[in-house]
C-alpha cells in the first residue's frame, strides 16, 4: 500500500508558528523603540528653537526690545503644554501683546530646570531672558528633560546660544 502525504506536520506547523512569533516580537520591540525615538528629538530640538527665536528677536532689536521664554512648567508634576516667547525684561513685566505661545507635548517632563546664571538658583527658574542687540543672558543654564524614559539635556550658555548636551 503507498501512502501519500498531504498537510503539514505538527513539528513543522509549531516550527512554522515560533518563527512568525519570533519576528513579531522584533519587530515591535524596534517599532516601540523608535516611537520613542521620535517624540524625544522633537523635544529638545523644539525647545532650542524656541530659545533660539527669542534670543534672535533681541538680537535683531526687534522692538528695541529684551525677549524672553517663559517655562510654565507644574512644580509637582514637572509638565507643561506650552512655552510662551515674551516681550519684556520679565515675564511679570512684558508687553503681553506681542506674547507667543508654542504647543508642547505633556509627556514631555522638565526634570531639572536650572536658569540662574551665576546666581545661586531660587528654585524658581522659569524664565529666561535674552539682552537686546546682544543676545546674551544673565539666566543661562540647564535644562533636563525626560520624555518616555529618556534624558536630555540642554544649555543656554552666557551668550544665549541654546545648545543640546550628549
Amino acid at each position: 500500500m503507498s501512502y501519500s502525504q498531504r498537510g503539514f506536520t505538527l513539528i513543522e506547523v509549531i516550527l512554522s508558528v515560533a518563527i512568525i512569533v519570533v519576528i513579531f516580537g522584533l519587530s515591535t520591540f524596534g517599532a516601540v523603540k523608535l516611537s520613542n525615538r521620535l517624540y524625544v528629538a522633537p523635544a529638545d530640538t523644539g525647545l532650542i528653537n524656541i530659545f533660539s527665536t527669542a534670543a534672535r528677536k533681541s538680537r535683531d532689536g526687534s522692538g528695541q526690545s529684551d525677549w524672553g521664554v517663559y517655562l510654565p512648567y507644574n512644580e509637582i508634576s514637572r509638565a507643561l503644554n506650552e512655552i510662551i516667547v515674551f516681550k519684556g525684561s520679565s515675564y511679570a513685566l512684558r508687553d503681553s501683546d506681542y506674547d507667543v505661545s508654542y504647543r508642547f507635548s505633556d509627556t514631555t517632563l522638565f526634570v531639572d530646570v536650572s536658569l540662574s546664571g551665576a546666581s545661586p538658583s531660587s528654585g524658581d527658574d522659569h524664565e529666561i531672558v535674552f539682552s537686546v542687540l546682544t543676545g546674551q543672558t544673565d539666566n543661562y543654564g540647564t535644562i533636563t528633560l525626560t520624555v518616555f524614559g529618556q534624558e536630555r539635556v540642554v544649555s543656554v550658555g552666557e551668550d544665549g546660544i541654546p545648545t543640546r548636551e550628549y
